[in-house]
């Protein structure tokens, strides 16, 4: 991690609860600057499987004091219209 970033750690779930496999790309928004660290790339779900996916995500010191609501979409690749949005919080320092 780099020196005045801070860093929290996620875990989800990724269901495919289709015929066939897709691929999903993972974004995040909602901080000034706020980066996905992991996963670097595609998710790969087979049909019918669910995908444990832990989440790193990085957010300047100076942007990330106190709670921030964020949010989480996950988008499948291939079918643009399989797509979710999660919120959840990115808690920085408190001063």
């Amino acid at each position: 991690m780099r020196g005045d970033w801070v860093e929290n750690a996620y875990s989800i779930k990724v269901i495919n609860e289709d015929n066939k496999a897709h691929r999903y790309q993972l974004q995040a928004e909602g901080i000034g600057q706020l980066e996905l660290v992991a996963p670097t790339g595609l998710i790969d779900v087979p049909p019918g499987s669910v995908a444990n996916v832990p989440v790193r995500l990085q957010a300047p010191a100076g942007n990330a004091r106190g709670v921030h609501p964020i949010r989480l979409r996950i988008t499948a690749q291939d079918a643009p219209s399989i797509v979710r949005t999660e919120k959840t919080r990115f808690i920085g320092p408190q001063s």
